[in-house]
């Protein structure tokens, strides 16, 4: 935008950029120090203890005589990146028909992030290198041998 030049209007010039006119006279508010304070604190909590979730942490900010509403929590944490971990479902079970093997190599590719199966399958050869005598089962469905307690 250029602001000096009024040979052509603001509103000819938003246009031609593809740009809303209203939009070119907001002024973005830095976030209050207090709301800067709230979010090291969140920050600081998460730190030590990761598989806490927005109302624990709300809670905790409670306790530390920091009132907080948990939506704003949630929403702080949201902005920041920051998610609770915590198991997923069905760690405890293996599909019938997979090897214990396939299987960790697509949990080591999947943290890795790549979708290749070579570089799983190599990262999976790595792994079970470092461990002699292991070897993988295919398992059967008729029996409950190899099946994970």
């Amino acid at each position: 935008m250029n602001w000096q030049n009024r040979e052509v209007p603001v509103s000819t010039q938003a246009e031609l950029l593809s740009l809303n006119r209203s939009g070119l006279y907001y002024q973005p508010v830095p976030p209050s120090a207090e709301e800067v304070v709230c979010k090291h604190r969140i920050d600081e909590i998460y730190t030590a203890h990761p598989y806490y979730g927005y109302r624990r942490i709300a809670a905790q900010l409670h306790r530390d005589g920091q009132p907080i509403n948990q939506k704003t929590v949630a929403c702080y944490m949201q902005e920041m990146g920051l998610a609770a971990m915590y198991p997923g479902p069905n760690l405890d079970t293996i599909p019938i028909g997979d090897t214990v093997g396939e299987l960790v190599g697509a949990e080591l590719g999947s943290l890795l992030g790549s979708k290749s199966s070579k570089v799983r399958n190599s990262c999976f050869l790595h792994f079970f290198s470092c461990y002699e005598g292991i070897e993988t089962k295919k398992i059967d469905s008729s029996s409950n041998e190899g099946m994970l307690q």
